[in-house]
């Protein structure tokens, strides 16, 4: 009875360290530093205008088109706004290239066609901008620099935006268009009539 009550003791203070442990904030409620932050939010830009580009390319579907054309505008106007910022910060260099990971994405999303191609751009598309997301909105709360903390919190809303966009993209060549990218309107009608997503 004593060695029972003596291992159920042990099972107890063995668990409490776990349980302490399991309690930890995920590593993304760390702030990042102003470096890192400006050099995944850089790489982030970097891929979604070469990812947006290969989409306008390879897509004819008119709702990826437009999808493509939205995050390509707005990833390119936040990497100006990213470089310009990292001027008046000491220290600070803003990446002009993919890392590895992500240039392996860009390979994969090249080589990939029809429906394959659909699912993978959707995927990547919603997978990056929930880690986007994440990114700025820990760097908007406890960043460093407040500058940089200014254009995390401008960022947000717009990643939110591209994110609900790009969960509601087709991963089927024959998939219906059900509204541009970048606007709530769902009205077919008008997308087709216009053969380019440029006026």
């Amino acid at each position: 009875m004593k060695k029972y009550i003596l291992a159920a003791g042990l099972t107890v203070a063995l668990a409490v360290p776990a349980f302490a442990q399991g309690n930890k904030p995920p590593a993304m409620s760390k702030t990042p530093s102003t470096q890192t932050f400006v050099k995944q939010a850089a790489i982030t830009n970097l891929f979604e205008i070469k990812s947006g580009q290969i989409a306008e390319k390879k897509s004819n579907n008119q709702q990826v088109q437009n999808f493509a054309q939205m995050i390509v505008n707005d990833h390119q106007q936040m990497q100006n706004e990213l470089e310009a910022a990292a001027k008046n910060v000491q220290g600070v260099t803003v990446p002009s290239k993919l890392d590895h990971k992500h240039q392996k994405m860009i390979d994969k999303l090249q080589s990939a066609s029809g429906a394959k191609f659909l699912r993978t751009f959707k995927n990547q598309e919603v997978q990056g901008h929930k880690q986007a997301i994440q990114l700025f909105q820990s760097y908007a709360q406890n960043g460093q620099s407040s500058q940089f903390q200014q254009l995390a919190q401008n960022g947000v809303p717009m990643l939110q935006k591209h994110l609900q966009a790009a969960e509601s993209l087709p991963t089927s060549v024959s998939a219906p268009t059900v509204g541009a990218g970048s606007s709530s309107t769902n009205n077919g009608s008008s997308m087709h009539r216009n053969g380019s997503p440029r006026r």
